[in-house]
């Protein structure tokens, strides 16, 4: 037996927007947004700062293993290659300052 087989459970009033087979999905549709608008605006809330710490924690990460290879990097390449881990660490860790700077701006917050 599939969802879409199931009985309505009798007593539940199904709104008209709503079909009867929705209702058995509780307070979601089978498109995966909550019915009810308010439930559907906190979970994407909840998701966004879900998702934002997600990515700061692996920017973060990132930050951290890219200048533990920085440090390392003068110990085992010869010295002609310092010229490149010179602007590689700088490049790399711009960029990495500045992903995690934007995610701290309002605008990030909300996407």
């Amino acid at each position: 037996m599939t969802i879409g087989d199931a009985a309505v459970t009798p007593g539940i009033k199904v709104p008209r927007h709503q079909s009867a087979e929705d209702a058995e999905w509780g307070g979601m549709s089978r498109r995966l947004i909550f019915l009810d608008n308010d439930l559907e605006r906190d979970f994407r809330s909840a998701e966004r700062s879900r998702n934002l710490g997600q990515a700061r924690f692996v920017l973060w990460l990132s930050l951290g293993v890219e200048l533990s290879f920085a440090a390392v990097d003068p110990l085992v390449l010869p010295a002609s290659a310092m010229a490149y881990v010179f602007w590689r660490t700088l490049v790399l860790t711009l960029c990495l300052a500045g992903l995690l700077a934007l995610t701290y701006h309002p605008f990030f917050r909300t996407r």
